[in-house]
């Protein structure tokens, strides 16, 4: 199916229509797979990020104000409304940079539809795989689709997606999960779709960064419910010329939203990450491994880094680092290459405190070059995580190309190492039994005993994470 505003076409209704007839039954078989391991990622995300200061925050703001409900918080291990724990479990999802990436739209679903879809489950306890794993889907295809017809406008204007499209993403989720009909899908649109929100200034420290996710979360579900009573919101928020989500987000291309659906599957196109940092740069940290094996260069060996990005990364990710916290940290390529120059990683310990103002990392930041590479920027959205490096070291040049970082859909980590991204993730945090079962259960979350026996295991984990100590970062 296609549609563009050219000829007034209905893009939220088709939207809303699609949504709510998503059953995961008919879908193609490697959708419910990639799902499975999405599930897999995200919970890890959610459990290790609700150790996190920010994330305890949000969870005890959130229990403390939240009606009674039976869905869990990982951080307090206490029950809340779906909304409220939706909120609390998003925010930890997206606490650390660990979350899964559908790169045309720059949004991290994972983060935003599972914790949904789970503290939806959790709210009834009758549900079972089929009904979560459509609610998924549709949470995936639909946000997805709204999220890459805005996405670069998007965010050059100072959105983070995330908050903002975002809410499209969650909102098809608890639609679905609830049952809703197109019309009243179309509405919990309109309304979450006007509800998100979230400012890219937060990337340089802000704790606001991570609950944009949870503001996107407890905005699908509002909707939802609100749509379900009869309350209405934009009929046509996608499309709309004046105020709606595209033309208000400076979006061109309204056509992308509807393109090819139930053809082209959105679920398939979601990348994982095997650093814990902004995906953007990801490529750059692919190709400085490569670069440091060929030359065999040790960190004073290196006279000069530079670092060939596109323009999108170059403005995301090289602004002059200051150490503020772990969340700049995150979000800065010179930090990043650094720190894996001189410690071998990025991954959860690069982030503590003592290593934010390390001086052999601020030293080294020094030799690094960041620049648009033409060639890159030339590809257009395809390659706009890719990097070219450049190490000089031993009076050699040695150069590296990386257009697609390990962990995209062109360059996919496969079930083994996101098994073992699981259990490095939750390694510090869960009990090793734990966390093999847990991972057993989420792979086979499928079938009712694999979905009954993932459920005990995730109080389990939140009972094990809760007792946790609040991680100092």
């Amino acid at each position: 199916m296609s549609a563009s505003p050219s000829d007034a076409a209905d893009i939220t209704g088709a939207l809303g229509a699609f949504s709510a007839e998503l059953d995961i039954a008919r879908a193609p078989a490697a959708c419910l797979d990639k799902l499975k391991l999405c599930v897999l990622d995200a919970v890890a995300c959610v459990v290790q990020g609700s150790t996190l200061p920010w994330s305890r925050t949000a969870a005890a703001v959130m229990t403390a104000q939240s009606a009674a409900g039976t869905a869990r918080v990982f951080a307090s291990n206490r029950t809340a409304d779906t909304a409220a724990a939706a909120f609390a479990n998003a925010t930890a999802g997206h606490g650390f940079e660990l979350d899964d990436i559908h790169k045309e739209s720059i949004l991290h679903p994972g983060s935003l539809a599972v914790p949904v879809a789970l503290a939806c489950a959790q709210s009834e306890p009758a549900c079972g795989p089929d009904r979560f794993y459509s609610a998924l889907l549709a949470g995936y295809e639909t946000g997805c689709r709204v999220g890459s017809a805005s996405a670069m406008p998007l965010f050059f204007r100072g959105f983070h997606p995330q908050g903002t499209a975002g809410a499209f993403v969650t909102g098809a989720t608890a639609a679905r999960f609830l049952g809703l009909s197109a019309e009243q899908t179309r509405h919990t649109f309109g309304i979450a779709g006007s509800l998100g929100a979230g400012l890219m200034a937060s990337q340089e420290g802000a704790m606001v960064k991570r609950a944009h996710a949870g503001w996107a979360a407890y905005a699908g579900v509002l909707g939802a419910r609100l749509a379900g009573s009869g309350f209405t919101g934009i009929r046509n928020v996608v499309e709309a010329e004046y105020g709606g989500f595209l033309s208000a987000h400076g979006g061109v291309d309204a056509d992308r939203s509807v393109r090819d659906l139930g053809q082209t599957w959105e679920t398939l196109a979601v990348g994982h990450k095997p650093y814990a940092s902004v995906t953007s740069i990801h490529a750059a940290l692919d190709g400085v491994r490569r670069t440091l094996a060929a030359s065999g260069a040790a960190p004073g060996d290196i006279e000069r880094l530079r670092i060939g990005v596109s323009a999108m990364t170059l403005a995301h990710c090289a602004w002059p680092y200051q150490s503020q916290s772990a969340t700049a940290a995150q979000m800065n390529i010179y930090f990043c290459v650094a720190s894996l120059v001189l410690y071998g990683d990025v991954f959860l310990r690069a982030f503590l405190p003592d290593r934010l103002a390390d001086p052999a990392i601020l030293a080294f930041m020094e030799r690094i070059e960041v620049c648009i590479d033409d060639t890159i920027e030339q590809g257009g959205p395809p390659l706009r995580h890719g990097a070219r490096v450049t190490l000089a070291a031993h009076g050699k040049t040695y150069v590296h190309e990386e257009l697609h970082r390990r962990g995209s859909p062109e360059n996919p980590m496969g079930t083994s190492a996101l098994r073992e991204k699981f259990h490095r993730v939750l390694g510090e945090v869960l009990a090793a039994d734990l966390v093999e079962e847990l991972g057993a259960a989420i792979l086979a979350s499928d079938s009712e005993r694999g979905w009954r026996d993932m459920l005990r295991a995730l109080d389990a984990a939140a009972a094990m994470a809760a007792a946790r100590p609040t991680v100092d970062i």
